[in-house]
């Protein structure tokens, strides 16, 4: 079995569990699942500087989650987790609606409308908020579009993005980067550093590499066995 029909079945078959365990539970029976997730974007164009949620609302009349969640997975270059869920773009013609939409979405409206709220998502935040708090100028970061935040930071100096970056949300950096190509990913990473406090570790000039080991069952041994394999790799 090819490993991208192995992981669909996978994904498939823990969303049906899901949803017929909630079914069951509301209404006594399952209900048939649709293994299509996403819904399909409409052929035709967003209106001039239509966001994507004023184009959610012409299209349903109501904020849509699904069609929300098929947006950003559009705006996504291919990506087999999403063409796994149902959101992946069909051509490169959905991929741009997707993009203009996103583009012309305010960050204060993305901050209105999370994908995910749990207890992080509510300490983000938190922290957020006092960080733009301290920065002075969130109203002005609320008005900003997620295309001109794109231009912003490919103009902006390393000062200036660290300035802001504390009052940009996770889901606004996500949306940002499906924006970008890879060069203009690359120009923002290469005058942008965070070291390590107390450290020159991912400062600038300084080789780095990241161990990310991960076990299906997390046990210890096989981590540990990853991360002296990466050692032996690095020296």
């Amino acid at each position: 079995m090819r490993r991208r029909k192995f992981i669909g079945n996978i994904a498939l078959g823990t969303v049906a569990a899901t949803e017929w365990t909630r079914h069951a539970a509301l209404a006594g029976e399952p209900r048939a699942i649709d293994p299509n997730l996403g819904l399909p974007i409409p052929a035709e164009l967003a209106h001039a500087d239509e966001g994507i949620f004023d184009y959610i609302e012409r299209q349903t009349g109501k904020m849509d989650r699904d069609l929300y969640f098929k947006i950003l997975g559009n705006a996504n270059e291919f990506k087999e987790g999403d063409q796994i869920v149902g959101v992946a773009a069909a051509d490169e013609s959905a991929r741009a609606h997707a993009r203009a939409l996103l583009a012309n979405t305010l960050l204060s409206d993305i901050d209105a409308h999370p994908v995910l709220e749990d207890k992080l998502y509510a300490l983000i935040r938190k922290t957020i908020g006092s960080a733009a708090t301290q920065l002075g100028s969130p109203a002005d970061m609320a008005d900003m579009s997620i295309g001109q935040l794109k231009t912003s930071l490919l103009q902006w100096n390393e000062a200036e993005i660290h300035a802001i970056k504390g009052s940009l949300s996770s889901d606004c950096i996500a949306c940002v980067v499906k924006l970008m190509t890879n060069a203009e990913l690359i120009a923002i990473g290469s005058k942008v550093f965070n070291p390590l406090p107390r450290s020159r570790i991912g400062a600038k000039g300084y080789l780095g590499a990241r161990l990310q080991p991960n076990s299906p069952t997390d046990n210890v041994d096989d981590i540990r066995w990853q991360v002296f394999d990466g050692f032996s790799y690095a020296v």
